[in-house]
């Protein structure tokens, strides 16, 4: 099957543009909108359509492809969201104008993850005008929301439509990479309150900041002394937000903030939000007049994958067999892996076109063989050619 002569390049290169035209920024999302220009590909008579409204014009989409035999079940997953827009005008181009140059085409969204988005639809439009069926059927799972709470997957979930699925590729940017490990995520809005006094006597106040900041200070130190993850590092608790104090020359008498916990796989979430507790705890007992109240703002569980599992190596070969890196890398940031994985049980690897490190810049561009070469990739994984042409 040659996927340049079913869905040629300037087919792609189109399809993506439209993508990128078609604003789903967030928070207002309108991914509905992307889910029928997506839905209108596909002949109705040689695929199985389902929408999933979420309300305020979003929604989700799932795709099915028939396969020879019903043992298995395939499903490559995309999210339609982007991030909005922060500082248009410091781009040179449009960011929604989808401009096509020197190979790139450039827009809010083309890496993370439209680009990826048209490598799905690529090799399932591939897959129905063969005429081949695919040995096992395969299924695009398109999420709404996948930036921010998940609803997409959330509602792919429950509605049951994930349960038949045996393996998953997760399509996000890679470099074309093969990523077996994601990082959860931890999310904790942190109140203390301390007592104020008058700077010039600090010791007659208990400073909410100053307990803040030894609290992350502390849990951090007892998450780094966790053994490294050869794809991810190590664990880390990050101050992202902080509010406090007064005025100049007051102890600050309360403070808020958020700490962005980052987890590997062999991390458990609820023990870290405990041993955060613990530690809160142990402060308050030490300091009268101190008190720190913890909320769980997101919990993303973190995911992993053994390099030596066949979905891992048949992937890998595909990879090899196409002069691509067959590297295994990690991902800091989460994705709708961590919701679907967990949930599901079942196998998975995370690959895609676009380097992750450009997803949020002004002038974000992606390259369009990446995204033809990519896939190229998924049709040759959907299609059990593991390696062949």
């Amino acid at each position: 099957m040659k996927r340049h002569e079913l869905v040629p390049d300037k087919e792609i290169v189109q399809i993506l543009q439209n993508l990128v035209r078609i604003r789903t920024t967030l928070p207002r999302g309108d991914e509905r909108d992307c889910a029928n220009y997506i839905a209108s590909l596909f002949p109705e008579d040689r695929v199985k359509i389902k929408l999933l409204e979420h309300g305020g014009n979003r929604a989700s989409l799932k795709i099915s492809i028939p396969g020879d035999s019903e043992e298995k079940n395939l499903a490559f997953v995309g999210h339609m969201d982007t991030i909005d827009v922060d500082n248009p005008d410091s781009w040179t181009r449009s960011p929604f104008g989808a401009e096509h140059e020197d190979g790139k085409i450039y827009g809010k969204g083309t890496i993370n993850a439209k680009g990826g988005l048209a490598s799905i639809i690529a090799a399932g439009l591939a897959m129905v005008r063969s005429g081949i069926n695919p040995p096992y059927p395969v299924h695009l799972c398109l999420s709404a929301d996948e930036e921010l709470n998940g609803i997409g997957a959330g509602a792919l979930l429950k509605s049951g439509l994930m349960d038949e699925m045996d393996e998953l590729v997760v399509v996000e940017p890679t470099s074309m990479s093969i990523a077996l490990a994601e990082k959860g995520a931890l999310w904790l809005e942190i109140s203390v309150e301390g007592k104020e006094c008058h700077s010039a006597t600090p010791e007659k106040g208990v400073n909410a900041v100053t307990n803040f900041m030894k609290l992350a200070s502390s849990l951090n130190q007892s998450l780094i002394k966790e053994p490294s993850h050869r794809l991810l590092g190590r664990n880390s608790c990050t101050v992202t937000k902080i509010e406090g104090g007064s005025n100049l020359n007051v102890v600050p008498g309360k403070a808020r903030g958020v700490l962005d916990i980052r987890l590997l796989p062999s991390i458990d979430s609820e023990d870290i939000a405990k041993k955060a507790r613990e530690i809160a705890d142990e402060m308050e007992s030490q300091t009268d007049s101190l008190k720190i109240e913890m909320r769980e703002v997101n919990s993303q569980p973190p995911v992993g994958m053994h390099h030596s599992a066949p979905m891992v190596v048949n992937f890998k070969n595909i990879c090899t067999s196409l002069n691509l890196p067959s590297e295994e890398i990690g991902i800091h940031p989460f994705t709708d892996a961590s919701r679907l994985v967990p949930t599901l049980g079942i196998p998975f690897v995370i690959f895609g076109p676009g380097d992750h490190n450009r997803s949020y810049t002004v002038d974000e561009w992606i390259s369009v063989e990446e995204v033809c070469t990519a896939a190229e990739v998924l049709l040759r994984y959907a299609m059990g050619n593991n390696g062949k042409s």
